[in-house]
């Protein structure tokens, strides 16, 4: 039994010595790093400088990038910012880190791995050699939330990281709340250029866009990823580095915008349509509703600015709320207009009534006054309105008068002409020019236009006009 035993661990102990290769995962890292070339890229490190040609290039290595978006974590408008949590892959091949697998003699062996790789946590940089590129329109630092990297039997590399990645964004708010938005992933070789590598795309099996995960926006969906090589000139250096470019297509949800400020200014134009059935003389009423939902309207366009950048920029939802904000001033100028045209009209009962009362007078004091001038009509009144009545006009009037005695008394015509004059003159004053104007236009009895003629005409124009007005801004979707 013991020369048995002494056997098999004889033989044991050849069947290791006769593998070749790492045993271990560490073993394994502890060889790579013996090569003074590790942190060379592969071509240029297995390159046979001893017969290298001056001028010739090194070919460059072969490196596949690929991205998985998981979903849009939030987007910063003001800043322009996208926050994006993705799978980022990184795949190339170093000879020089590869293994002979256990089916062929080697002595690493992996049960638990299909093809005997290598698995490891965290990064492969500063282990062995990384292509040496970064996403150029990143906001700041990439958070990594986990990495791992494997490596195959023949130096095969695969990389793979967990990221949250905050992009800059060029946004165009023209649409809002119905905008479509393109965030691009823009990754550059700032240290290995065209030269150095060979940029390409991997082709994600189901695509580049998984579904919606808890935590993502609820605001936003990514509709679609497009690919396309990156402008060298967006690397910044003056050789100008070759690389990728994915697009991220969004799409607003407008949902919320329909809800919180589509149908608030709809609402609060209703409002001011009914204060044309309030009564004119309502003036507090009238007054605090076209106020309130003046301001209502500014606190929603306000609103809406704390999330946009100052910029001149046009904007389909502001221009809408501004659209709103005239109608309201429409009500507010058309309510100014009737309380004006309310006491023009009240001036005209006013001088008509002084009118009559002075004819009256006139007609009653016959008798005693044998001269007098005959009866004036409103019209004429105000026709007079520019003649220029001085004190030496009526004296010269009275001047070939003559004295008339009534029931015994002397009437001093001189005072009288001065008195009848003033009278004139204030009845004159009393209609004003608006006054004029709206007994020009109609007639001493019904003057036009009156304060119910407006809002009678508010009240059929209002409706249709804000129809047109809102039918015209939605054209307008179609158009930008």
């Amino acid at each position: 039994m013991r020369v048995a035993s002494l056997l098999v661990l004889l033989l044991a102990a050849n069947s290791r010595a006769a593998c070749v290769g790492p045993r271990t995962f560490s073993e394994a890292r502890a060889q790579w790093k013996q090569d003074e070339w590790i942190d060379t890229r592969p071509a240029m490190a297995l390159h046979n400088w001893t017969a290298h040609v001056p001028g010739d290039l090194v070919p460059p290595d072969n490196v596949t990038f690929g991205i998985v978006v998981y979903g849009i974590k939030s987007i910063d408008t003001v800043n322009q910012v996208a926050t994006i949590d993705m799978f980022f892959r990184t795949l190339w091949t170093d000879p020089r880190i590869g293994f002979t697998p256990k089916s062929e003699g080697g002595c690493f062996s992996n049960p638990w791995q299909p093809e005997g790789e290598l698995g490891y946590d965290g990064t492969p940089e500063g282990t062995i050699w990384t292509p040496g590129v970064a996403v150029m329109n990143e906001d700041v630092v990439e958070q990594v939330l986990y990495s791992a990297w494997w490596v195959y039997p023949s130096g095969f590399v695969w990389w793979a990281k967990k990221v949250q990645l905050k992009v800059k964004c060029n946004f165009d708010f023209a649409r809002l709340p119905y905008d479509s938005q393109t965030c691009p992933i823009r990754l550059i070789g700032w240290r290995d250029v065209a030269h150095d590598i060979t940029f390409s795309f991997q082709s994600v099996p189901g695509g580049s866009v998984q579904g919606r995960t808890e935590g993502m926006s609820m605001e936003w969906n990514i509709t679609s990823i497009t690919e396309q090589l990156a402008n060298p000139s967006d690397s910044g250096f003056i050789w100008g580095g070759e690389g990728l470019q994915w697009n991220v297509n969004l799409e607003r949800i407008p949902q919320y915008y329909e809800t919180y400020n589509l149908l608030p200014t709809n609402m609060l134009v209703f409002t001011i349509y009914t204060s044309f059935f309030i009564s004119r003389y309502a003036v507090p009423a009238r007054i605090a509703m076209i106020m309130i939902s003046l301001l209502g309207l500014i606190n929603l366009s306000g609103g809406i600015r704390q999330d946009l950048p100052r910029t001149d920029q046009g904007c389909w939802l502001l221009s809408f709320i501004t659209m709103a904000q005239w109608f309201v001033m429409y009500a507010g100028l058309e309510y100014a207009t009737a309380n004006l045209l309310t006491r023009a009209e009240v001036r005209i009962k006013t001088a008509l009534q002084k009118q009559d009362k002075r004819e009256k007078e006139k007609m009653s004091g016959g008798g005693a006054l044998k001269r007098h001038s005959t009866t004036k009509t409103a019209m004429e009144v105000m026709q007079a309105n520019d003649m220029e009545h001085d004190d030496s006009a009526v004296v010269a009037e009275a001047s070939v008068a003559v004295d008339v005695v009534s029931d015994g008394k002397r009437v001093d015509v001189v005072s009288d002409g001065k008195r009848r004059a003033r009278a004139d003159e204030e009845a004159r004053d009393e209609f004003s020019r608006l006054g004029r104007l709206m007994v020009w236009l109609g007639s001493e009895e019904k003057p036009f236009p009156r304060d119910e003629h407006l809002d009678i005409f508010s009240r059929f124009f209002f409706v249709p006009a804000w129809a047109i007005c809102v039918g015209v801004m939605y054209a307008q979707l179609a158009e930008v």
